[in-house]
């Protein structure tokens, strides 16, 4: 029995890797009791962003110089997250808004995993319920949506739909609106909030597969699938380094090639665009909380319109029952951990901490900034050793040597401009000087205190000369 319910809601600005959140909205029910806290964060030194882009996000109207810093966010974001018994619902949370908010847990050094769901967590996104809801039951107008839409576009649409002061509220509307017009598909929704329910929706045994014989075919619908969506799959394989990713068959693809020979070199199968269907293996991460169900869900209407085949359906199923060698070929394939760059702000998925060095991350967080470097020696993964001096340098606290001083300015620069030509920093640059030279109601405050940011910090690197 789940204990609290949380409704949230956040806006960002740039990449969940290198940008950061920038709003905050929560609402807590615990014993019925509800708890509303907003939270503003100020842009960190080193984030970097696009500011052509800002007056197009939810950050637009904002004030990016003022708030929380991102590590007192990150504080509070680790409290309520390590709420046990929680099911946590909002509108996209699955998608890259749970990637921004999850790299800042990790960029700020939190307890909590990052690569594997809290413990006693469940997560309920309310558009990969609507997109369900969507494709198979076509509802009402207050719940109609284009299941193939944008996550942001459906997340924009849904507020806008239910209006309200806070995003929280106009969730907990779509929420309800959800129970009074598909109560059988939302209930269904509830009972697969968290991995472990997937994995036996799958017929995973302690998360692997004993057989192929015994693993279950089902319709699976979330944005990562690809531009459709959705798909019907037949799980062939776990990752032999993380669990959470298991390897499927598209079952409305052409399996003849990969019946034939795929455990030869099974690589050439499996797809590294989402939208390219010459490829029938895909890789499904189960943290992203995917919405499941039966193939018997799909009746002969929704199979029509959504051009579904259930005789190639069956008939592949049958085909992939029998291909033990696939199964055992699977074992030697991971994609766990890949990442091509080596900074550790691109690190988040080469693994969750040692219990030695989460120790080492609560001492840190009851230490001063200037105590962390006598601490620092004992860590044992390297990311924490770059993670935290960065987090010092925000802080202010980094050593007072004009050389360390130097090393930082250059970091914050470098990303601003990391794969930019001359011609497209000077592009950036004279954006940002109109915005800041033009009447004040020219742009909103957002687009402004984001301009300001962005000259201020390509200033300090002494990076804006080369491109004026």
């Amino acid at each position: 029995m789940l204990e609290n319910i949380h409704f949230y809601d956040s806006a960002w600005i740039g990449r969940p890797a290198d940008g950061q959140p920038t709003r905050f909205e929560s609402l807590m029910y615990k014993s019925g009791v509800g708890e509303c806290t907003t939270h503003s964060i100020k842009l960190r030194a080193d984030v970097a962003f696009d500011p052509l882009l800002v007056e197009d996000s939810a950050s637009f109207s904002s004030d990016l110089s003022a708030g929380a810093s991102e590590y007192e966010f990150a504080r509070e974001l680790e409290r309520l997250f390590s709420t046990r018994n929680t099911l946590h619902i909002g509108l996209g949370i699955t998608s890259e808004q749970a990637d921004v908010l999850n790299h800042c847990r990790y960029r700020c050094l939190s307890t909590l995993p990052h690569c594997t769901p809290p413990a006693n967590t469940y997560q309920l996104d309310l558009i990969t319920v609507l997109r369900a809801i969507n494709l198979l039951r076509p509802p009402g107008d207050e719940l109609l949506v284009d299941p193939f839409a944008a996550t942001s576009v459906i997340h924009s649409q849904l507020l806008a739909r239910f209006p309200s002061v806070l995003a929280v509220d106009s969730i907990k509307q779509v929420m309800g609106h959800i129970q009074a017009q598909a109560p059988k598909l939302l209930k269904h929704s509830l009972g697969h909030t968290c991995v472990n329910q997937i994995q036996k929706s799958f017929g995973l045994e302690s998360g692997q597969i004993d057989s192929l014989g015994s693993v279950n075919p089902l319709l699976i619908v979330h944005e990562s699938i690809g531009r459709r969506t959705f798909v019907c799959g037949f799980p062939i394989g776990v990752d032999p380094q993380d669990p959470h990713l298991v390897y499927m068959v598209d079952l409305q693809a052409d399996l003849s090639d990969l019946a034939e020979d795929g455990s030869e070199n099974v690589q050439r199968f499996v797809r590294q665009d989402p939208n390219d269907r010459t490829k029938p293996i895909f890789t499904l991460d189960l943290t992203r909380i995917p919405f499941v169900c039966p193939l018997s869900a799909v009746d002969v209407q929704t199979a029509e319109r959504l051009d579904i085949d259930k005789s190639v359906i069956n008939h592949n199923v049958q085909l992939m029952r029998y291909q033990s060698e696939l199964c055992l070929a699977m074992m030697d394939y991971s994609e766990a951990g890949r990442s091509t760059k080596a900074d550790p702000d691109y690190q988040l998925r080469s693994g969750d901490y040692s219990p030695q060095d989460l120790h080492l991350l609560e001492q840190l967080h009851k230490t001063e900034f200037s105590e962390w470097p006598a601490l620092l020696d004992r860590a044992s993964d390297s990311r924490i050793k770059t993670l935290a001096w960065r987090l010092s340098c925000r802080a202010g606290a980094s050593a007072p040597k004009r050389q360390a001083g130097d090393r930082w300015a250059a970091h914050c620069g470098s990303r601003l401009k990391a794969g930019l030509s001359v011609e497209q920093l000077s592009r950036r640059v004279q954006f940002c000087k109109r915005v800041l030279e033009g009447p004040e109601s020219a742009s909103p405050l957002g687009v402004r205190t984001a301009a300001l940011h962005w000259l201020s910090i390509m200033e300090v690197s002494n990076d804006i000369k080369s491109v004026v």
